[in-house]
């Protein structure tokens, strides 16, 4: 298992087809996530998550087999101003199933956080146009060359954007900001909705979990009143003795739960923050690609060192860029720098503003 994560590792890095809320999303989290899979899957299964107290005339090897069995069958927290329980359904209702599978859990929620990428790094190349491999190579040589030499680089892809009239399947020039935006939905659903699963997982009454966890450690109300991520539990067992059936209750020392509770109050409040992040990035990606005045002011600001119209610029909109032209000179604009998009913009811009001027002339 801790073999398949560090390969999973290896594939999550940024192509720069992207913006830095999407990296928070599927980079930092991810690596977050699978860092804390992996010290709890060292502690469950290497170390020692659970040790319980044992009948002094248990021997070793049966305080072992309790301490496996009461690890794998769940225990159940009753504090210690409380008497036990009676009735074997009130003892499986207090059941804590979820200590066990926590390290399984995060890695299923890191898997959860790369499907938004997932989904447009594999339709995004429908556009036929390679982006991640066209990005990472644009950024490298911007690092190592001048401005001129990157965008006459990143040229070919926005010229694949072109309005085509003769072809059938002219809106294709929305097809990648339509995606781009798709995989933004499918982060801020994601991230919402693992705050969500926190909250049913855990078990507990807070509509905000991790405010209320925190608010009850500030108070000095601890795990002994609260139940919360509890260090002491208890645990029902059957051992056969000499044909006979007995039925044991030991007392539990949950180690792992000190790493799960800081684990959980951490992630909740990651999570809360990357979700106020990813909703804003939304909005501003659907203002970008959406709103018209958004496209003027920004091709203004591009092509601020050419003079320009608003009727030119409109026309160089619509013929050489449109929704996906924008998207491009966005990213391209974030990851490369503003002098590379500009130059890219005011290349592709010479040649329409020739044509708006010689068709006059030419009739």
């Amino acid at each position: 298992m801790l073999g398949n994560i560090n390969e999973y590792i290896k594939y999550v890095k940024s192509t720069h087809d992207d913006d830095s809320i999407d990296r928070l999303n599927y980079v930092y989290t991810i690596y977050l996530l699978l860092g804390f899979a992996i010290t709890l899957f060292m502690k469950n299964y290497v170390g020692e998550p659970i040790q319980c107290w044992t009948p002094a005339q248990w021997t070793s090897f049966w305080e072992k087999f309790a301490e496996s069995y009461c690890f794998v069958e769940n225990t159940y927290f009753v504090s210690m101003n409380s008497t036990l329980p009676s009735s074997p359904v009130v003892r499986q209702n207090r059941e804590m199933i979820y200590y066990q599978w926590v390290p399984f859990a995060l890695t299923a929620m890191a898997l959860a956080f790369y499907i938004p990428r997932g989904v447009w790094k594999v339709l995004s190349v429908n556009s036929g146009l390679t982006l991640g491999e066209i990005m990472s190579s644009a950024r490298k040589d911007a690092k190592n060359k001048k401005a001129e030499e990157t965008s006459d680089a990143l040229r070919p892809a926005f010229e694949h954007c072109v309005y085509d009239p003769t072809s059938a399947t002219s809106d294709h020039r929305t097809y990648l900001s339509n995606l781009y935006l798709t995989m933004k939905v499918l982060e801020v659903v994601n991230v919402i909705a693992q705050l969500l699963l926190i909250n049913l997982w855990l078990g507990t009454d807070y509509t905000f979990w991790g405010f209320g966890i925190l608010r009850d450690m500030l108070a000095g109300r601890q795990w002994q009143h609260s139940g919360h991520f509890p260090r002491v539990a208890y645990c029902d067992l059957s051992v056969r003795e000499m044909g006979n059936i007995n039925n044991w209750t030991v007392q539990c020392v949950l180690m792992v739960n000190m790493f799960n509770e800081k684990i959980f109050i951490f992630l909740w409040f990651w999570f809360a923050l990357v979700s106020v992040f990813s909703v804003y990035s939304l909005i501003k990606w659907i203002y970008r690609l959406l709103n018209d005045n958004n496209h003027q002011t920004y091709l203004e600001d591009l092509l601020a060192d050419m003079p320009s119209t608003a009727q030119d610029r409109e026309i160089f909109y619509r013929k050489h860029l449109n929704r996906d032209g924008i998207l491009l000179l966005r990213l391209v604009d974030e990851n490369c720098g503003r002098i590379v998009a500009s130059d890219i913009a005011q290349k592709m811009f010479k040649p329409s503003t020739t044509e708006v001027v010689a068709s006059p002339t030419s009739e």
